[in-house]
């Protein structure tokens, strides 16, 4: 089989390292030909160097802004250079003559375009919770229900996904599985947690209100009265977002407490001298992070809601809370019961090893493309 791939960014966030992860699969075990569109030179350019994956770079932008946010002249602009782009993938279409155009995110939306326009089986990957996880929205909302309910194929990351998606939308052919994660590069074998007196927690990813990081930095700011415990804050965020972490840190100084640090790809080595991974989105679409803190053998301490909910189950997989006071209970608990935690960072790397192998993934995409 032969297929294009189209991604809506040039970094290498969860949703990129997931697409080439599926795209390596694929190649590997099924023998598909596949070609990449990136949107620009980037950190997504040298991760599908390193699995051999040919790609081409083409200038378009993907199709959101910033909610009640619009700029009349700029998303002109964005369009008219997207209206190229589609005119460009158009005559790459004609000439490859590909069985599948997939769309790695719902925020792009020029392949989904030239596929319906060439009458080419378009999938769309739904992956992420727009307004409630990025505060972002489509710029052109008609067209994008148009293009998802047209999509011979729909494939959503988690049920939090489908059930919001296929509630707004007429989707009628989609399935729903999660990522697969490449197990070799986060797994941490025998890894010593809660070994020493001071709870060592991480957080990973993008700063913002949606992963709920100035409100875990208020939470450690209660709790450590009761626990002595620090939290590493590793991603990337605006300006103007660091700046007001920085700001609340010195205020309430937490400057032992709390500590930011710049986002890297080598996750592995970030998690090894850490307890606890904790998640704090009330919107997480899936939760890749959740998984690598538990390959990691690290206790996930999670947000029930959303992705996560999916992955972790309380008591057993991991931990669980929903407000403040249970979040100082579960630290409480942890703290005081470092064993019984231990047996469950232990259930939860078992189980992300064993659920989320790329080789469940790809078998599941391979089998949808084939139904």
């Amino acid at each position: 089989m032969k297929m294009l791939f189209v991604s809506h960014e040039k970094n290498r966030n969860g949703s990129t390292v997931s697409m080439i992860t599926l795209i390596a699969m694929l190649m590997q075990e099924y023998n598909f030909v596949v070609h990449v569109l990136i949107p620009g030179h980037g950190e997504a350019e040298k991760e599908l160097q390193k699995h051999n994956i040919s790609y081409k770079i083409l200038n378009y932008h993907p199709d959101f802004r910033k909610i009640n946010n619009r700029k009349f002249l700029q998303e002109c602009v964005k369009e008219c250079i997207n209206e190229m782009a589609v005119l460009k993938i158009k005559k790459i279409l004609r000439k490859e003559n590909y069985d599948y155009v997939c769309s790695n995110s719902s925020a792009v939306d020029v392949a989904a375009r030239a596929a319906r326009a060439c009458k080419v089986p378009h999938i769309y990957y739904i992956r992420e919770f727009m307004e409630e996880d990025f505060c972002l929205e489509y710029r052109n909302k008609k067209r994008m229900r148009v293009l998802l309910e047209a999509s011979e194929k729909v494939i959503f990351i988690s049920k939090a996904i489908q059930k919001k998606y296929t509630g707004i939308y007429n989707i009628k052919n989609y399935k729903t599985f999660y990522d697969g994660i490449d197990v070799t590069q986060y797994y941490i074998n025998n890894h010593k947690i809660l070994q020493n007196k001071c709870l060592e927690l991480i957080q990973v990813g993008s700063f913002s209100d949606g992963k709920g990081t100035m409100q875990i930095v208020e939470f450690i700011n209660t709790v450590r009265k009761m626990v002595n415990c620090r939290l590493t804050l590793m991603g990337y965020s605006n300006d103007k977002y660091l700046e007001m972490l920085k700001k609340y840190i010195i205020r309430h100084d937490l400057e032992r407490n709390v500590l930011i640090i710049p986002y890297t790809v080598d996750v592995r080595e970030a998690l090894k001298d850490k307890d606890i991974m904790i998640v704090n989105s009330c919107s997480e679409g899936f939760g890749r992070v959740t998984i690598e803190g538990m390959l990691g053998g690290l206790l996930v301490l999670g947000r029930n809601a959303a992705g996560t909910s999916e992955i972790v189950e309380h008591n057993k997989t991991g931990i669980l809370f929903q407000n403040l006071n249970e979040f100082c209970q579960c630290l409480c608990d942890i703290n005081n019961n470092r064993n019984v935690y231990r047996k469950i960072a232990l259930s939860g790397q078992k189980m992300a090893c064993e659920k989320y192998q790329p080789l469940n993934t790809t078998a599941n995409f391979v089998k949808y493309l084939e139904g």
